[in-house]
């Protein structure tokens, strides 16, 4: 496979995950043209992939995750989710909202619950994929997906934000 009908093919996905872990539209995009050169080198001196795929989701995932550990050294994890709102109150729906909250939530995750929840519930990947792609087993897929969950819906219901982050603290 050719980059250019990987990107054709794969595109929508790799950009979708890069985001979801991400969160920053420039650096997304930056992040997400880095995974295909690396596919286009990858290929060019090893010949067509196995598994495209799997290994363009692998790719952006450790792109995207490597890139949010550099930028952790200089800034902290709340500040690197905190996007400015653009929104305006009529086009706003509560489960948007709540979308966002939920993926805000996500980024202050333990890096491999992460990864889980994000394959699982903004994917839509079942467990079997999951451990294909982070190389584990379908029940550690599962149980990490699981504690993810389980802690997004601690920090939910916690209301004040000064409790949600020694919360988010407690429980890694």
């Amino acid at each position: 496979m050719h980059a250019e009908q990987a990107i054709e093919r794969f595109g929508p996905l790799v950009m979708s995950l890069i985001w979801r872990i991400n969160g920053n539209h420039d650096e997304t995009a930056d992040l997400y043209q880095e995974v295909f050169v690396k596919f286009h080198e990858t290929t060019s001196e090893r010949g067509p992939l196995q598994q495209p795929k799997a290994w363009l989701c692998r790719t952006a995932i450790n792109a995207a995750l490597d890139f949010n550990r550099q930028r952790a050294r200089f800034v902290s994890w709340s500040e690197s989710a905190e996007k400015p709102h653009n929104w305006e109150a009529n086009d706003v729906v509560e489960n948007s909202l709540m979308v966002e909250k939920i993926r805000r939530l996500a980024v202050d995750l333990p890096e491999r619950r992460r990864e889980v929840f994000v394959l699982r519930y903004f994917q839509g990947c079942s467990f079997e994929q999951i451990a294909r792609l982070l190389n584990c087993s379908p029940g550690a897929a599962r149980a990490a997906a699981f504690q993810a969950a389980k802690q997004i819906r601690t920090w939910l219901t916690c209301d004040c934000p000064s409790a949600t982050t020694s919360t988010k603290e407690a429980n890694r």
